[in-house]
């Protein structure tokens, strides 16, 4: 067998290895990436969460059921998250990494619980906008009222409606 004949398979597995190689680093790399993006687009979204509820907790007494699964379905988001970060914190070097994202059931696996998570959280979020949205129009809508300090007299407070004797002179 001459040199020629030799180097030609050489070559080409020595070139095949490195596409191949290059190729499962840049997969790599973009399977990092769009982890890291879920995790983002879900701490977008509990902060969303977090603005809708705090502006539907201003309705006393209405929204009971929903104000309750929106705090659950908060929590158990963070939750997923947390433990999707401390997975991930885990396997941080760059070998276990590698491995991890090389092993595509582990990773669908590990996404699993927050992508649902989130979605049961982006569908809370809708409802939330929903009911704010029939809240602010209806009539009878009963917002937090601002207390008032018991020392302002009663005809100082808002909404006083005043007779002729109890005009301020």
């Amino acid at each position: 067998m001459s040199g020629a004949e030799f180097l030609g398979p050489v070559i080409g597995l020595a070139m095949k290895l490195l596409l191949e190689f290059s190729l499962n680093s840049v997969s790599f790399k973009i399977e990092a990436h769009g982890m890291d993006m879920v995790a983002r687009n879900v701490k977008d979204d509990i902060e969303d969460a977090r603005m809708f509820y705090d502006q539907l907790t201003k309705y006393v007494n209405q929204e009971l059921q929903l104000k309750r699964r929106v705090l659950i379905s908060i929590n158990n988001t963070e939750y997923a998250l947390k433990m999707f970060e401390e997975y991930l914190k885990e396997h941080n070097s760059r070998q276990t990494l590698s491995k991890l994202l090389g092993d595509r059931a582990k990773v669908k696996k590990l996404l699993a619980p927050l992508q649902a998570s989130q979605s049961q959280l982006a569908r809370r979020i809708d409802w939330m906008r929903s009911a704010l949205s029939d809240l602010e129009k209806s009539p009878n809508a009963s917002k937090e009222k601002r207390v008032v300090d018991w020392s302002v007299p009663p005809n100082e407070r808002p909404g006083w409606v005043g007779t002729k004797g109890d005009t301020k002179e």
